[in-house]
């Protein structure tokens, strides 16, 4: 009995030795090393497809617009032998390479107003005079000339947007009946989805 005693004695004492000496705030060990990579594990089979969308309109990464906003001064010189006003305008996509490939079309505002005007702009006044407002291009240039049939003419054009068309965009259009230099501004901006 002395001996059951004492052992239950001896266990009863070394639990609460166990149970008081154990602290879970201790200081961190430092980190292990990285472990190794495990096996790639194999794909599951895929879910099924979903419904088909209505389909959507071409993107068009052929074409890029620029926007003049606001015009510089006008300077005096000649357009074909005409005394005009013009303004150049450097465009660097319009390079030695791209230049014969390019379509430019060049559309402007008047007076504030929100109209956009295509150019070559022609205006005949009820005495016969006429005003135009008209382009050229060149590597790195794009010209804007004004001039009256008696002369220079200081056009207010407040806004100028312009459109750099690749070729075989135009081409493409042109094999599907249309053509850009026929459409108004808002008829480009609607089919190269820009509004």
């Amino acid at each position: 009995m002395k001996t059951t005693l004492r052992f239950l004695s001896c266990m009863i004492m070394g639990l609460a030795l166990l149970t008081t000496s154990c602290s879970k705030d201790g200081d961190t060990g430092p980190e292990g090393p990285q472990g190794e990579q495990g096996i790639q594990g194999e794909q599951g089979p895929e879910g099924p497809q979903g419904p088909q969308g209505p389909a959507g309109e071409d993107g068009n990464a052929n074409v890029i617009v620029r926007t003049i906003d606001p015009v510089p001064a006008w300077e005096s010189g000649s357009y074909l032998g005409t005394s005009a006003n013009f303004i150049d305008i450097e465009e660097p996509l319009l390079n030695e390479e791209s230049v014969d490939n390019t379509l430019v079309l060049v559309f402007f505002q008047l007076f504030g107003e929100s109209i956009w005007y295509p150019m070559t702009y022609n205006y005949t006044y009820s005495d016969g005079k006429e005003e135009i407002i008209t382009f050229t291009y060149e590597s790195n240039q794009i010209s804007i000339y004004s001039f009256e049939s008696d002369g220079q003419l200081n056009a207010n054009i407040t806004r100028l947007q312009y459109f750099l068309i690749s070729a075989n965009d135009e081409t493409a259009a042109k094999n599907a009946g249309i053509d850009y230099r026929k459409m108004t501004y808002n008829e480009l901006m609607d089919n190269f989805g820009l509004n």
